[in-house]
């Protein structure tokens, strides 16, 4: 069985072999950051949807304490507590969570959105 002596052949054999190599790792990275960067487009819109919720919710809250779009008795209001806020981004966020696996089932989303509620 002949063996090759040829430094070339070694060379140009450990050039496409590492080419391969770096080629695999690369497209790894490029589907892992792929979908980290999915996940944190779906996080970023979450929480901004989630403020203008919390947002609006606050604005009807300042239009019932005043007594209603016609008028009446005038309350002071300085704005919804910022634990509403945290309470209102985290079960948008856990929503998120639920819907971004893979498989979406009942029991999925039920253990998914059952966890515990901030206090």
């Amino acid at each position: 069985m002949p063996t090759p002596t040829d430094p070339w052949s070694i060379i140009l054999t450990s050039v496409v072999l590492s080419a391969c190599v770096t080629a695999l790792i690369q497209f790894i990275n490029s589907s892992f950051e792929r979908s980290a960067s999915d996940k944190r487009h779906l996080r970023e819109q979450a929480i901004k949807l989630a403020l203008e919720q919390w947002q609006h919710e606050a604005k009807e809250e300042r239009v019932h304490m005043a007594g209603g779009v016609s008028g009446g008795k005038v309350f002071e209001y300085h704005g919804p507590p910022a634990r509403d806020l945290y309470k209102v981004v985290f079960r948008a966020l856990r929503f998120v969570d639920a819907f971004s696996k893979k498989e979406v089932t009942e029991s999925n989303l039920k253990d998914s959105l059952s966890k515990p509620k901030p206090e």
